[in-house]
């Protein structure tokens, strides 16, 4: 339907009982509709495509429903609120030869796929651009042609409504030379930390200034095959990850992992030899943290590995940890069950210990301050001293089901900005207690817990059919109207998510659309207090809005 609302088509059965309008002509320049029905109910996917051949270009300048917009000023970034179907329309003066780089972050919790252009004062296209930084748009490093006012049309390329931050960075002026990168500053005005192969170092993204961008500039060589993982250690933070060329094009981007995994992991082949960028930045600005970046190349293409180091030693730059050798010889060696007093003397020190585990043991490992001021970074890692998962904490504590036998490495070290001090050293595995059974979508499924020393498991009978797929677990107490439940969903073998107290449910819990993906999922359920009691628990594959 168009603007008016008139129908201008329609389809049903286009291929088999899948709809599709294919080949139509749109009749005029507007904001159109799409509604979609069925006969029946489930899950659907809605794709849009444009044939790009048979349109002109350029396009001439959108004409816009103005919600929000106004005049900006060279960095100074603005707050705007993006309704839906609406072309906000900013505008800033410039000299020729400046060399500018506009951004639209989207600060809506993720609604908002911005997308930028930029017209001069004759509605005269110059550039555009859409997802840049995943999905938020970035002119970068733009020479403006001519003294003019020009004009900035910012959208959302999707159905999506909120918050974005805007804003216009003088970076350089063409032909002066203070535009140009060097000595640790990129293209973009944004400071570059150098960093190599084999390097561990610690960044913030402030709670008080959230947009920030962390960079980092390293030298590689084409075929170089790397990895760089961005872990976060404290606070809320929601991190993306981004690689630009020399040029300060994004070559590479990550929000996430996997599925629930909200640290963001990129492996790629280098297609030059030369500098490289990376970005790491917050999702939203509600996120904010510490976070260590670790940049790590194939045997192939990475530099000697460094000595291997003593228990105590400073190792890597001041601002982080180096775990590319391998585990000294003289680590101290624990066994489940065992409880160990340590101290870490100098700030980015760290001590080591290694245990050896099997396949699917639930171990616990916490590393529990001992001195004031000192907070201590835990971190368990394979035999190869790649991380698996990290926290820190005045009570740092991790759980995880060892994903196969053998040898498993603790670090412990200060945390961003902490003192040194003395910690004790947990590690715990759960006695191994046997699957209740299985549990189908849409069945309950009782048990009785005869203490809260005791915790059932139930193994999801069918793995999600795709990504994204709503999950939710809820328990509830059968005659015992005293008894707090609580339950935790793995995924392949990692804790993902735990609930105590749902959502309006009292004491029972509730863990509420959970967006899994095909694997492996146990749902464990226990209670808090000392006396157990009879519940249920159900799993239902559905969206609930409220």
């Amino acid at each position: 339907k168009d603007s008016s609302g008139n129908q201008l088509t329609w389809s049903d059965d286009e291929y088999n009982l899948d709809a599709a309008i294919v080949g139509f002509t749109l009749p005029a320049d507007d904001w159109y509709s799409i509604e979609a029905t069925g006969y029946g109910e489930g899950y659907y996917n809605l794709y849009l495509y444009l044939d790009a051949s048979a349109q002109p270009a350029p396009q001439p300048a959108p004409q816009p429903s103005v919600n929000n917009g106004g005049p900006l000023m060279y960095d100074n970034p603005v707050w705007g609120y993006m309704n839906l179907g609406v072309v906000d329309v900013w505008t800033f003066y410039g000299s020729a030869n400046d060399i500018v780089t506009i951004e639209m972050r989207d600060h809506s919790g993720g609604f908002l796929d911005t997308h930028l252009s930029l017209y001069d004062s004759n509605d005269n296209f110059l550039i555009d651009n859409d997802d840049f930084y995943g999905f938020d748009a970035a002119i970068v490093r733009f020479t403006l042609p001519y003294d003019d006012q020009f004009t900035i049309y910012a959208t959302d390329t999707g159905s999506g409504v909120g918050d974005y931050l805007i804003g216009v960075y003088l970076v350089g002026t063409a032909g002066s030379g203070s535009g140009s990168s060097g000595s640790g500053s990129s293209g973009s005005g944004v400071i570059a930390t150098p960093i190599s192969y084999g390097m561990t170092l610690r960044g913030t993204i402030p709670a008080s200034a959230p947009d920030i961008i962390k960079r980092y500039v390293f030298e590689g060589t084409a075929g170089d095959d790397i990895s760089i993982y961005v872990v976060s250690t404290d606070g809320n933070l929601d991190a993306t990850l981004a690689v630009l060329n020399n040029n300060m094009q994004q070559i590479e981007f990550n929000d996430d992992a996997a599925v629930g995994v909200y640290n963001p992991q990129l492996d790629l082949t280098l297609p030059y030899t030369g500098t490289y960028y990376l970005d790491v930045a917050a999702y939203n600005q509600a996120s904010s943290g510490d976070f260590t970046i670790n940049l790590q190349a194939t045997a192939s293409s990475a530099p000697p590995a460094p000595p291997s180091v003593d228990i105590g030693d400073v190792v890597g730059p001041a601002e982080g940890y180096d775990t590319t050798s391998p585990p000294p010889a003289n680590a101290v060696e624990l066994f489940y069950g065992d409880s160990i007093d340590g101290t870490v003397t100098v700030a980015g020190a760290y001590e080591m210990f290694y245990f050896e585990g099997d396949e699917d043991d639930l171990v616990t490992v916490s590393a529990e301050s001992q001195t004031q001021g000192f907070t201590p970074l835990l971190v368990v890692a394979d035999a190869t001293l790649t991380p698996i998962i990290e926290t820190s904490g005045q009570n740092a504590e991790v759980q995880l089901a060892l994903p196969q036998d053998g040898t498993y490495t603790i670090l412990v070290t200060t945390a961003e900005g902490s003192a040194t001090g003395d910690y004790t050293l947990a590690l715990d595995v759960d006695a191994l207690q046997p699957i209740q059974g299985t549990i189908a979508y849409n069945t309950i499924v009782t048990g009785t817990l005869p203490d809260c020393d005791t915790v059932h498991y139930w193994e999801l009978a069918t793995r999600p059919s795709t990504d994204n797929y709503p999950l939710n677990v809820i328990a509830r107490q059968q005659a015992s109207p005293n008894l707090d439940l609580s339950i935790g969903l793995y995924e392949d073998g990692y804790l993902t998510t735990f609930n105590n107290d749902g959502e309006g449910m009292g004491l029972d819990p509730w863990i509420k659309n959970y967006e899994a993906f095909p694997a492996d999922y146990v749902i464990s359920v226990g209670c808090v207090g000392t006396t157990g009691g009879s519940y249920t628990l159900e799993v239902l594959p559905v969206l609930i809005l409220n």
